[in-house]
This record gives C-alpha cells, structure tokens and sequence, in this order.
C-alpha cells in the first residue's frame, strides 16, 4: 500500500491517486513563488465552499441535514428555493 493511501485500501491490485493528482493541483496549496495567481487572495469565496444539496422531503433526508448541522463549521442555507450545505474551510491557495 501507498504511504499516502487510506488504512484498508488499495486492496486487490487498485491504484489509488490523490485527487490533486488527478486535478493538476500543485503540491504545497500553491503558496511557493510561482504559484497560482489565487495564492494570495482574502475573497471570502476563499473562505468557504458551498454545494448545493436536495431539499429533504422524508424524515430520513431530514435528520441527515440535522446530522450536516451537528459538525463544526457547516451551515445549511436556502436561496430561491435551492438549498446549499456549506462548509467554512479556507482555500489551501
């Protein structure tokens, strides 16, 4: 197994590949010299990052965004209608 591989994975002759690998995202976040032309910016959308999610319908769906919200530093939102988890993480650029 890989020295960056997940405990139990990689199993049965897979290849696991970071997916900043996969991406084409530089190593470090990108604060060398160098580095993307982002590397130093304060934007708040650095500071975050939201995906918009379902609206729950069931009671399942329901305690699964009550679960969302029992995590540190996540917010669930609605803007016209479409419902948006948010995770308050900033940018490794």
């Amino acid at each position: 197994m890989r020295k960056d591989a997940p405990p139990g994975a990689g199993s049965a002759g897979s290849t696991l590949v970071p997916i900043r690998h996969l991406l084409g995202a530089p190593q470090g976040g990108g604060q060398e010299a160098g580095g993307p032309p982002c590397h130093r910016c304060t934007a708040r959308c650095c500071r975050y990052l939201a995906v918009q999610i379902d609206r729950p319908v069931t009671p399942r769906e329901h305690d699964q965004v009550r679960w969302y919200l029992l995590h540190e530093s996540v917010v669930v939102w609605v803007q016209d209608g479409e419902w948006h988890l948010e995770v308050r993480v900033p940018c490794r650029h």
